[in-house]
Order: structure tokens, then sequence, then C-alpha cells
């Protein structure tokens, strides 16, 4: 006797997809963005992780959102900035990060090796969202990373 069988098809497959987003590191030593770069890898989301080694460099890259109406999902969700930087000093930066009413919301955490009292009240007076002394903490920065981008950050396609 003959046996038939039903073939199967499984349902189709829906996958999920994580957004690719930017983070920016406004950082000079390469030594401290390639520490900074895997630690974020460890995280295993979909970030794009764009290092930029002087201030004047960060002002040109950020000169676009001020100058454009640029929307908010094409905006990093997260920039680490060293308060140390050739050209021009990561304070600065700060200043007019938290000063510009299209950037100002973007959440900011400075690197810096200085414990230096006056520095860590400038960086509270504008409004920075943490302040994190090197040499840099692996965990926290995944911490951080977790923090601004948590994995409900998923698209269904």
């Amino acid at each position: 006797m003959e046996q038939h069988f039903a073939l199967r098809f499984p349902s189709p497959i829906r996958y999920e997809m994580e957004k690719e987003v930017t983070i920016i590191l406004i950082e000079d030593n390469p030594d401290h963005a390639e520490l900074i770069r895997r630690c974020i890898n460890l995280t295993k989301r979909n970030i794009s992780l764009q290092v930029i080694s002087n201030g004047e460099e960060a002002i040109l890259y950020f000169e676009k959102y001020r100058t454009f109406d640029f929307e908010l999902q094409d905006k990093p969700v997260l920039i680490f900035l060293d308060l140390r930087l050739p050209k021009v000093d990561g304070m600065e930066i700060l200043k007019m990060l938290k000063s510009d009413t299209k950037l100002s919301t973007l959440p900011v955490i400075v690197l810096t090796s200085s414990n230096n009292e006056n520095d860590f009240n400038k960086v509270s007076h504008y409004n920075a969202e943490s302040y994190l002394l090197k040499p840099i903490d692996c965990m926290k920065i995944i911490t951080i990373v977790q923090q601004f981008y948590p994995d409900n950050h998923i698209e269904r396609v």
C-alpha cells in the first residue's frame, strides 16, 4: 500500500532586526577610542560608532545638525566626549551642544582623566548626562550604552 505524506511548510518566519543607531566618540587618543569601541561591541547592539579625533572636526560634524533640518532619528543616540582635545577643547564642544536648541537633547557622556572639581562643576552646569573618569571602565560604558539604547529598539520587518 502506498503511503502519502502531506507536505508541511513552516509558517513564514518573521525576523526581528535591530535598527542601526549612531554613537559619536570624540576622543583624540587612538588607544582609548579602540577600548571604547570594544566595550560598545560587547553590547551586541547594531551600533555605528563614529570616531572624531579633535574638537575642530567635532564642531564641523555637528554643524550640519545646526544648519539643516535633520529629523531626530538621523541624529546620534549618544555622544562620548573627551574633555581634553586638540584644536577645540571638549568643554567648548559640550557648551555648544547643550546651548543649541537642535542639539541640546543629545545625551553627552564626558570622559576625562581630570578629577578636578572645577571641571566637574562646569560639566554639571552644561547638563552633561554623566562624567566618567579615565581609565575607562568597560562595564560602565556597556551600562551607559544599554541605558540609552535598550533592547526595545527592535524593529519588526
